[in-house]
């Protein structure tokens, strides 16, 4: 591997051993990763620096409705770049089942 293909390599193995230890200890702890959301709003977002922001806004919301039951907010995210989409997230999660209004009212 040459150049920018050792870089990518490096960079798609650590993404991939980030995901399976984040999936990993969720199985662990009895939270699977039952929510699959994509965050994307072209016409708002300037740059990624606003979309990172709008992406944490909506994260602590999410964790404000589960601190009120006593549970934990598992998520992991991970950011990209479209033609069409603009700059958008894609957010896997654990939600539980009996708030499922609650999570929907926010998307």
């Amino acid at each position: 591997m040459v150049g920018n293909n050792r870089k990518r390599h490096r960079r798609n193995k650590y993404q991939s051993e980030t995901i399976y230890h984040f999936l990993e200890r969720c199985h662990r702890n009895d939270n699977p990763c039952n929510r699959m959301v994509t965050i994307t709003r072209p016409a708002l977002v300037q740059n990624d620096v606003e979309a990172l922001n709008m992406l944490q806004r909506y994260l602590r919301c999410l964790r404000g409705l589960l601190v009120k039951v006593n549970l934990k907010l598992h998520y992991l995210w991970v950011g990209a770049a479209g033609h069409k989409q603009g700059m958008h997230f894609h957010v896997l999660l654990f939600w539980p089942t009996r708030l499922f209004s609650d999570f929907m009212e926010l998307n």
